[in-house]
């Protein structure tokens, strides 16, 4: 084993024999900078970084969006419990949204849980896909949650972040005549082709 160390303070470690370096818990990056990162199709997989190991859910199969009421998005479900020193947590969030009727319009919300561990919504968030005509294409839902400071549920910062809290994604038709669909092509390679498409989830936590 090889170590870092500056003024006596370790901040990192080598095993000689992987070669890998594990940063201690003293180490700061710079104001904004990087202290973990992970991303990973939506496919069961298990990440471990810094803070913990993280299995992102398994997404195998169409969404149907036809219904008035708001579901959770598969795959955009995520239990996460920032390192140490943490400001902003990044959410990154990406899917195929497609179409079951012409002029497809699928609405969006994300949460958040308070302290009480109560799903609350990003209100500021508030998201709607739409064309006045047929849309499809991967999507990318992103959102910065700050650490810090007095809550704000429209924004979601928290005070503090010191055990997991949930977040996702929800989503819901326009109405009958407007119904989407995730997950899933409308059209492939040159013809009007259903084939699937995996969701990725990823988390940033910056210092």
């Amino acid at each position: 084993m090889g170590t870092l160390q500056v003024g006596g303070t370790t901040l990192a470690t080598k095993n000689v024999s992987t070669g890998k370096v594990d940063l201690s818990a003293n180490y700061r990056p710079p104001a904004g900078g990087v202290i973990e990162q992970f991303a990973s199709p939506c496919d069961g997989s298990s990440i471990t970084v810094q803070s913990g190991t993280y299995t992102v859910q398994n997404v195998t199969a169409i969404q149907a969006l036809y219904q008035p009421g708001y579901d959770d998005v598969l795959g955009s479900v995520i239990d996460y419990t920032p390192p140490t020193g943490t400001q902003t947590v990044l959410y990154n969030y990406t899917c195929f949204y497609s179409l079951k009727n012409t002029h497809n319009i699928g609405h969006f919300k994300l949460y958040l849980d308070n302290d009480s561990g109560t799903a609350t919504e990003v209100t500021n968030f508030r998201t709607t896909l739409g064309a006045d005509g047929w849309l499809e294409g991967r999507y990318t839902f992103n959102w910065a949650f700050h650490i810090g400071g007095s809550d704000n549920d429209a924004t979601g910062r928290r005070d503090t972040w010191t055990s997991a809290r949930t977040i996702k994604l929800q989503a819901r038709e326009y109405g009958a005549g407007n119904q989407s669909k995730l997950h899933e092509t409308y059209y492939w390679d040159g013809g009007q082709t259903t084939v699937f498409s995996q969701p990725v989830i990823g988390i940033t936590a910056l210092g």
